[in-house]
């Protein structure tokens, strides 16, 4: 695909990607939701799992809270679900732990 013609149509939102060199051996991928997605694969006798993660400005909304707090939720599932593997985290939380919330 010629990348130009993507760039050209200038498209209104952002998305997501896993680009992955024909000689890894994929395993799985799934793009779970808007906020990450996951990339399993094998490298010799080893599991590598990716996870690449956006989070949402926080506003200060309560709806925000809510969903950031279940995005936390679904994301100490993952690493449950592959705690004897390497996982390696990726992305952008766009978050200020130190913000002044007065």
């Amino acid at each position: 695909m010629d990348i130009s013609a993507v760039v050209n149509r200038r498209r209104p939102y952002g998305g997501k990607c896993w680009l992955v060199n024909k000689n890894i051996n994929e395993i799985e991928y799934d793009f779970f939701n808007s906020n990450y997605a996951l990339l399993r694969v094998s490298i010799g006798s080893r599991n590598l799992n990716f996870v690449g993660v956006w989070v949402p400005f926080d506003n200060g909304s309560k709806e925000r809270l809510v969903n950031f707090k279940s995005f936390i939720s679904s994301l100490e599932r993952i690493l449950e679900d592959y705690k004897n593997e390497s996982i390696i985290l990726l992305g952008y939380w766009n978050c200020d732990l130190n913000r002044d919330r007065n």
